[in-house]
C-alpha cells in the first residue's frame, strides 16, 4: 500500500487508478498514456469497452488494454473507495488495496423497468438481453419483446435481430413527435442519430412491428398486453424504462450527491472538469448523468487533461481542455432533452406493484410513508425496508425517488453506501482476505 500523501509524489512516480473500461475510462488512459502516467484500469468484463463497446470475452485484446502504462486489470470487481483515494478490489484470486494519485470513477449506468405487478423469470431487462449477446454470444430462443422508453429499445432489438433472434415487437412509449422535437438538439450527435437510423433500417428489413406512443399495460409471464388492448407474445421480455448511474463507488468515498430531476436519479455532484469535492476523486461518464457514449469519451478527455493540470504535468499537445468542456455540454444537452422526455411517461399505476422486488415491498406501502412525511431515502428505507435487499437499493432507489417526485416533491439524500459496494459473501471473506 502506497503511504504518504499521494499527491505530492514525483510527477515520474504518480500513479492513477480508473474504473470502468468505457469510453470515458478509455479516454482517460489514452491521455494518462500520451502523458507517461502509469495507471491501473480495472473492469468487471474480461474485455475492454463498456456496455456500448462490449466484445465477446474471447475476443483478443484490444485498445486501452496493453496501452503503454496500462495495468489492465480484467474481470475485476472494484469493491470500495475511500476518501484518501484507496481502492479495494477483487481479482478472483485475493482482495487487494492500493492507494492512488488520482481516482477516476467510470462505472457506467444500468436500466430497469418500472413496478409492474407480478415477477416472473422470463422477464429482464433490455440491457442484459444485449450484454449477454454482445459478451457471450447467447441468442434467445423465441420471440422476445422489447418494450419501455426510448431509443435504446431499438438499438438492443436491432443487435438482436441481426443475430437471428425472432423479435415480436418494440413498444416504446415515447411517440414519434417526441423525437422529432429531439432534433434541435441533435447536431453534437449526428452519430447517435444515424445509429437510431440503421436500428430502423434493420427492424423494417427483419418484419419487426415497432409501436411508438404504446406502452405496455400488462405483463404476463408469457405474453404482454398493450393500452391499445393488443396482445403480444413472447418466451422473453427485454424491458426498458429507465437509465440510472452507478454511484455506488464514488458514495462509498463520501462524494457530495444531487438530485437529477430529469432522470429521477442521484448523481455525483462534480463541476465543469468533473472533479468531485473530494480531492483527486473525479467521476465522469454517465455517473455525473446519463448522457450516452459521445459524451462519456468527452468527460474522461477533460478529467484527465484537469488532473494533469492540477498536478503541474504537461498536457499532450493537441487536448484544449476547455474547449472539450463546451463541447461536453453541448452533447449532453440531446442526453439530458433525450432524458426529461423520457421521465415525462413514467407512469407507477398499481399500488400492488413491488417498488422493492428484494423485499418485495409494494408501491403503495411507499407512498404510503411519502405521504407520512418522509422524504430522504434511508428513512424510507427503515420505514419500508426498501434498499434493504441484496441489490442494496441499486434498482429500487430509482422507483422510489420517482414515488417521491410524483407528489411533486424532491427527495433529500440517497441511500446511505455499505462499506462494500459489491456483494460480497463472508466465505469469499474469508478466503481471499
Amino acid at each position: 500500500m502506497t503511504t504518504g500523501n499521494p499527491m505530492a509524489a514525483p510527477a515520474a512516480e504518480r500513479h492513477a487508478a480508473i474504473v470502468g473500461a468505457g469510453p470515458a475510462g478509455s479516454a482517460v488512459s489514452e491521455i494518462l498514456s500520451k502523458a507517461g502516467i502509469a495507471h491501473d484500469l480495472f473492469d468487471e468484463q474480461p474485455r475492454a469497452g463498456g456496455n456500448i463497446g462490449r466484445r465477446r470475452f474471447d475476443a483478443p485484446p484490444q485498445a486501452p488494454e496493453g496501452a503503454p502504462l496500462c495495468r489492465y486489470h480484467a474481470s475485476t470487481r472494484v469493491l470500495s473507495a475511500s476518501p484518501e483515494r484507496e481502492l479495494t478490489w477483487d481479482d478472483g484470486d485475493a482482495i487487494h488495496r492500493q492507494t492512488y494519485d488520482a481516482v477516476f470513477l467510470c462505472a457506467g449506468a444500468y436500466d430497469g423497468m418500472l413496478p409492474r405487478e407480478g415477477r416472473f423469470d422470463t422477464w429482464c431487462a433490455a440491457g442484459s438481453l444485449q450484454a449477454l449477446l454482445k459478451g457471450q454470444g447467447i441468442v434467445p430462443e423465441g420471440p422476445v419483446l422489447i418494450a419501455g422508453a426510448g431509443p435504446f429499445l431499438h438499438i438492443v432489438a436491432a443487435d438482436l435481430a441481426r443475430a437471428g433472434a425472432k423479435v415480436a415487437a418494440v413498444v416504446d412509449a415515447l411517440p414519434r413527435l417526441a423525437y422529432v422535437n429531439l432534433l434541435p438538439y441533435a447536431l453534437p450527435v449526428l452519430g447517435n442519430i444515424g445509429i437510431m437510423r440503421d436500428a430502423q433500417r434493420v427492424l423494417r428489413g427483419s418484419g419487426v412491428p415497432v409501436q411508438f406512443g404504446r406502452r405496455v399495460a400488462t405483463l404476463a409471464r408469457d405474453h404482454a398486453v398493450t393500452d391499445r388492448g393488443e396482445r403480444i407474445d413472447f418466451a422473453i421480455a427485454g424491458i426498458s424504462d429507465w437509465f440510472a448511474p452507478q454511484t455506488q463507488l464514488a458514495r462509498s468515498a463520501g462524494c457530495a450527491q444531487e438530485w437529477s430531476d430529469t432522470g429521477r436519479y442521484f448523481i455525483t455532484s462534480v463541476d465543469d472538469a468533473y472533479r468531485t469535492d473530494r480531492e483527486g476523486i473525479y467521476v465522469l461518464g454517465e455517473g455525473a448523468g446519463v448522457r450516452g457514449g459521445p459524451h462519456a469519451r468527452l468527460s474522461g478527455l477533460v478529467a484527465s487533461l484537469a488532473w494533469l493540470e492540477a498536478v503541474g504535468h504537461p498536457a499532450p499537445p493537441g487536448h484544449d481542455r476547455h474547449a472539450l468542456e463546451r463541447q461536453a455540454r453541448d452533447v449532453a444537452a440531446f442526453g439530458q432533452a433525450l432524458e426529461a422526455a423520457m421521465t415525462k411517461r413514467d407512469v407507477i399505476a398499481s399500488g400492488e406493484a413491488w417498488a422493492c422486488a428484494c423485499e418485495r415491498v409494494p408501491v403503495a406501502a411507499v407512498r404510503d410513508a411519502i405521504d407520512q412525511g418522509l422524504e430522504d431515502l434511508s428513512s424510507l428505507k427503515i420505514v419500508t425496508r426498501c434498499g434493504m435487499g441484496s441489490c442494496q437499493g441499486r434498482y429500487c432507489e430509482p422507483v422510489v425517488g420517482r414515488l417521491i417526485a410524483e407528489r411533486h416533491r424532491t427527495p433529500r439524500a440517497p441511500l446511505t453506501q455499505k462499506v462494500l459496494a459489491r456483494p460480497l459473501d463472508v466465505g469469499e471473506l474469508i478466503r481471499r482476505g
